[in-house]
């Protein structure tokens, strides 16, 4: 072979060479780009839920804003779980009740012995908020928790916040499930539903309304049998606001359902976003700020999303709830006038 044709066969190879080197570049600065990104995880509910839904929606939007971040959303057991996942950092961020959360904080009820640390638990943002009350069938004999006495009553899930905050209220009236002075049923609103409906327990503690409108499992009971809806007494609910100050008392107004007279005083819910301790508060900046600067696009994601972005709810929050906002949350709602 002459030193041309060798000459030839060099510079073609050479030009191979660069070719696939280029390619194989450009892939590997893609893997490399995506290696780099942070990933962070949501926690939200049990599937189809509500929690569930806006934890989809907060994962899917930080991945289309933020280009440092790669979000997941991860279906749980709701609220109380959600901290125990933040605690053990399993999870990033959660959605979590306030009194759990208040609870952790501060060592009380179920975590006052607790082994596992809840400490460094940072509230991240807000969340939803609603009423509860007492539904039975408007045929029942039970006008009040105390004639619930020997009934069958659904609590909601067990273990669940809505379940808790009424097995307190209970026992202020008198009434204890570990005591036998009425059986509780562990129930999905859903199944609770279907087994007031069906006569297969005589009452249901859940919803009334929620972030301004009825809750969609009451108007589907609603729909089915008559019902009515009863709470407690003021003085009774001022005793457990005493005795309990990590809830909220609130106020069932009347003709909200037709047969509902007179205002109920009531027990308020709430839900927080919540951080896990440690977490970089340069990451939680940003999930903060891509939720309230692209509030329109969030509020996509479910019918209750507006409430996780309520800049009302950041200054109640900071002024009223004795549990920290993670700092970088805070960093960004302060540059942006929420919080003085």
């Amino acid at each position: 072979m002459n030193r041309k044709r060798i000459a030839g066969v060099i510079m073609t190879l050479a030009l191979l060479a660069a070719t696939v080197a280029g390619c194989g570049s450009n892939s590997d600065s893609e893997a490399a780009g995506e290696r780099e990104k942070t990933i962070v995880s949501f926690g939200g509910g049990p599937s189809g839920g509500t929690f569930y839904s806006i934890a989809i929606g907060v994962s899917e939007l930080v991945n289309k804003v933020v280009p440092t971040l790669k979000a997941s959303s991860e279906s749980t057991g709701g609220g109380v779980e959600n901290l125990t996942l933040l605690a053990r950092e399993e999870i990033d961020f959660g959605i979590v009740s306030l009194e759990s959360l208040y609870e952790s904080a501060h060592g009380l009820g179920e975590y006052a012995d607790s082994e596992i640390d809840y400490s460094g638990i940072t509230i991240m943002g807000p969340g939803q908020y609603g009423s509860t009350g007492v539904h039975v069938n408007a045929a029942s004999d039970a006008y009040a928790i105390e004639d619930l006495k020997g009934k069958r009553v659904a609590l909601g899930p067990a273990g669940s916040s809505g379940a808790i905050m009424w097995e307190r209220m209970f026992e202020l009236h008198g009434l204890s499930a570990k005591n036998g002075d009425f059986t509780p049923e562990w129930l999905s609103y859903t199944d609770a539903v279907a087994s007031l409906t069906d006569g297969l327990v005589d009452a249901i503690c859940m919803p009334v309304i929620t972030n301004g409108v009825k809750y969609s499992s009451g108007v589907q009971l609603t729909s089915s049998i008559d019902v009515r809806i009863f709470t407690t007494t003021q003085e009774k609910m001022d005793e457990y606001l005493t005795k309990y100050p990590m809830y909220m008392g609130s106020t069932i107004s009347a003709g909200l359902y037709d047969f509902i007279e007179e205002d109920l005083p009531s027990m308020g819910f709430v839900s927080l976003f919540a951080a896990r301790g440690g977490i970089d508060e340069g990451i939680v900046y940003e999930i903060a700020k891509t939720i309230f600067e692209n509030s329109e696009e969030f509020k996509k994601c479910h019918d209750v999303a507006s409430m996780y972005c309520d800049p009302a709810q950041i200054k109640t929050i900071y002024e009223t709830i004795d549990v920290p906002i993670n700092e970088g949350a805070l960093r960004y709602y302060k540059e942006a006038g929420m919080i003085e």
